[in-house]
């Protein structure tokens, strides 16, 4: 069973990959596009120079605050474009209140010390944070292999899903726990129909 949810999980992560490649292909396409119309605009005549500007105001160190939203929208765009299966959450529901319920409730435990004192923070650099993000994500996009043509998926049958996520459970406590509370949020969220 347990190699079933591997498999599963492999044929996931295999589709989402592929899905994101295939999105990856379609930007490098229009930037190549872009890059090649604005090397066309040819350039016009010198100018002649301008009267020196007024003094600007020194700039401001920015904190890793200032960039998070950026990178949530971004992120919150990039995801918005990942096609939504059709599920039906009232049945996905039961199999997961099911699972769920199998989970056992924690016994209330000793608080554990403090931890050591953390260094303090450092002002963020914006132009490193850019870089650090897009060598990650390149490096991942990167890592991704060219999908394959194969056979159409087939729809999973929720009975083995739901045998397969209950015996992976049973094996890994901590796991467990996370899954739980993943599922437990995610499903909070949907509206669901009838």
């Amino acid at each position: 069973m347990r190699h079933e949810l591997k498999t599963m999980a492999d044929g996931l992560i295999e589709t989402v990959k592929g899905y994101v490649r295939t999105v990856q292909d379609g930007l490098s396409l229009r930037i190549d596009g872009l890059e090649q119309t604005i090397k066309a605009i040819p350039s016009g005549p010198n100018g002649k120079d301008g009267e020196p500007g007024v003094k600007g105001e020194d700039g401001k160190s920015i904190t890793v605050d200032d960039v998070a939203p950026l990178i949530k929208d971004e992120v919150t765009k990039a995801v918005d474009c990942i096609p939504r299966p059709e599920v039906d959450y009232v049945r996905v529901t039961g199999v997961v209140k099911e699972i769920v319920s199998l989970i056992p409730v924690p016994s209330n435990g000793i608080d554990g010390k403090d931890g050591d004192r953390g260094q303090d923070g450092k002002d963020a650099d914006p132009e490193a944070i850019t870089k650090e993000v897009l060598a990650r994500v390149t490096e991942v996009l990167e890592s991704i292999p060219t999908p394959k043509d194969g056979l159409n998926g087939k729809d999973a049958d929720p009975e083995m899903v739901r045998a397969a996520v209950v015996e992976e459970l049973s094996k890994q406590e901590d796991s467990a726990e996370l899954f739980a509370k993943a599922l437990i949020t995610r499903f909070a969220q949907v509206e669901y129909a009838g």
